[in-house]
């Protein structure tokens, strides 16, 4: 299994009963890789397929695990869903994107290329994009790292994601100031 072509939606948590029932950390915005029928996949390419899942307990149950012996074999397992069925599962509104389509994104301001998003990190519930600076600002002298609050029409003016492009405004003072 290549996880290039996959992410990172969950772990499995601690067995609850008798039947494969297992509690569920999501490490996702959204809930829609859980639906009932959804197919998770683990890191060495089993697949998954939900049976249900108990958003208000957190707990899942898949089809292929009847025992608490089975689902106890998995527990701190990753499950993943293919890139293709997120974007068909999970709907986004005007100006939302998934994280992998930020991320290796050039960043221009102005004209001027301030360089390329190398991840994503969420603090104190507001997402910051962590650009590394281009080769020309870090021989400036300025850091080869800094972020980006994720503040749409203060410092995120567009993404045109087709050529994988953000736009970005005083994004240069914070790393003139880092």
């Amino acid at each position: 299994m290549n996880l290039d072509d996959f992410l990172l939606v969950a772990k499995i948590g601690k067995a609850i009963g008798l039947k494969g029932e297992c509690k569920i950390h999501s490490l996702s915005d959204f809930s829609e890789p859980f639906q009932k029928g959804s197919v998770l996949h683990l890191e060495n390419g089993t697949t998954l397929t939900v049976e249900y899942f108990k958003a208000d307990r957190s707990t899942i149950k898949f089809q292929e695990i009847h025992s608490r012996e089975e689902i106890k074999s998995l527990t701190n397992s990753h499950l993943y869903m293919g890139i293709d069925e997120s974007r068909e599962l999970c709907c986004l509104r005007e100006g939302e994107y998934f994280w992998f389509d930020l991320i290796g994104a050039k960043v221009i301001e102005e004209g001027n290329a301030l360089g390329k998003v190398i991840d994503i990190e969420r603090m104190a519930g507001s997402d910051y994009l962590l650009v590394e600076s281009s080769e020309a600002l870090q021989k400036r002298g300025l850091a080869k790292r800094f972020y980006i609050p994720y503040i749409q029409d203060r410092y995120i003016l567009a993404f045109d994601q087709k050529s994988a492009i953000l736009y970005t405004a005083g994004a240069l003072e914070i790393l003139e100031a880092s």
